[in-house]
């Protein structure tokens, strides 16, 4: 997370920092975030912040962009809801298949 920024939008301070973030660990492991409630105070919205990201990271292409926008979120998110969701159904068949744990 990084969480340094200058006081006031487009924040472009921030471009190197991402930069060598994204360098270091690839765009399908990061994903920008926010710090809402606080970053959504005063010039700071969440469209400056999206337009930060589309328009500012000229170092970026269009599917790296799409991946620190969406995708990550997504295949962190989706998939531990699916892990979730395959170890709890699991673990319900085995219940089922033991005598007075299944109602």
């Amino acid at each position: 997370m990084i969480a340094a920024y200058a006081d006031r939008p487009p924040c472009t301070d921030l471009a190197p920092v991402i930069q060598t973030a994204i360098t270091a660990f690839g765009p399908c492991r990061c994903m920008r975030e926010s710090d809402s409630p606080f970053q959504v105070q005063g010039e700071r919205t969440f469209r400056t912040n999206l337009d930060f990201v589309r328009q500012r990271l000229a170092f970026l292409a269009a599917a790296d962009k799409e991946w620190l926008l969406q995708r990550t979120a997504e295949a962190f998110l989706f998939s531990k809801l699916e892990a979730y969701r395959s170890v709890t159904m699991t673990a319900m068949k085995s219940m089922a298949r033991q005598p007075g744990l299944s109602s």
